[in-house]
């Protein structure tokens, strides 16, 4: 799991249309936001386990990307630009440890009438190979 969420962390810091980029941890509830605008805050919402043989795990991942604008100083329909930017690098992003990720949803989530934000999910998933107990 933090290998993937430092692969995505990496491939949006190479995107220069996001002026903060980092994981979610409530800056955008911190008053003033503690972020600059525009702004891509990324969480793993939820990881769902299913067992395979040898007590290997098949893990679905539900990543979330909240896109956060000011509506003091951009244009009202930038964040629409920032959305589709943002597909076009997330949508499919993968490597030999997880699967290609896919976009399952969007909400429109404002926060104040200063701050207009929308949620991007995407899903994963990836194999968890049991952990060898050192033996005594």
């Amino acid at each position: 799991m933090k290998h993937l969420l430092n692969t995505i962390l990496r491939t949006l810091k190479c995107c220069s249309n996001f002026r903060y980029i980092d994981t979610q941890w409530g800056q955008l509830d911190a008053q003033p936001p503690a972020v600059a605008f525009p702004c891509c805050l990324v969480d793993i919402e939820s990881v769902e386990y299913e067992q395979l043989a040898h007590l290997g795990q098949t893990a679905t991942c539900t990543i979330s990307f909240t896109i956060g604008t000011s509506t003091l100083d951009n244009c009202p329909h930038e964040i629409f630009d920032l959305i589709e930017h943002l597909h076009c690098i997330i949508q499919g992003l993968s490597d030999k440890s997880f699967q290609p990720l896919q976009r399952t949803s969007l909400s429109h989530n404002p926060t104040s009438k200063d701050i207009d934000t929308y949620t991007i999910t995407y899903t994963t998933a990836y194999t968890v190979t049991p952990i060898k107990k050192a033996e005594n």
